[in-house]
């Protein structure tokens, strides 16, 4: 289902849970579909959503309370730059 339509699927899970309206802009969402175009990017994503839903939401809410983001490093964003896109 997900790798059929990547965008879809992306676009529906993160509308859902994203907090903040625009977070996830448009080169970051690009950068996920790209991933999502690997079948093994899917499963390992799958399977960190299913081994998650645990203890990693009593750590969220910690993280909410306490304004903590995740910060994206420069390797990150050169990688991404360097990266041919996918389904864009």
């Amino acid at each position: 289902m997900i790798g059929l339509d990547p965008k879809f699927y992306l676009q529906h899970i993160f509308d859902g849970l994203n907090k903040t309206p625009g977070a996830i802009g448009p080169d970051e969402m690009n950068e996920y579909i790209r991933a999502f175009c690997n079948a093994d990017a899917i499963h390992s994503t799958c399977e960190d959503f299913r081994a998650a839903a645990g203890i990693d939401l009593e750590m969220d809410e910690a993280d909410d309370r306490t304004g903590r983001k995740i910060q994206t490093s420069p390797s990150c964003r050169e990688e991404r730059e360097q990266s041919a896109s996918c389904g864009t």
